[in-house]
């Protein structure tokens, strides 16, 4: 099965919304965060809709 990153993302925000996708460390602080597949997926959303914005086009290199 061909699945590119946006479709994987957005399937595992329906599938497992509450399920930690990423854990963020800064030892430095003392600091730990912890991203769900849902906030994951948000987060991704936002930011490729402010580069569709920006006038960022599929193949554009960033």
């Amino acid at each position: 099965m061909d699945i590119h990153i946006g479709e994987m993302l957005a399937r595992n925000g329906r599938m497992y919304p509450d399920d930690v996708a990423l854990i963020e460390r800064a030892p430095a602080e003392n600091m730990r965060s912890v991203i769900t597949w849902k906030e994951f997926d948000d987060r991704v959303n936002r930011f490729a809709n402010v580069l569709i914005s920006k006038g960022v086009k599929k193949g554009d290199k960033v």
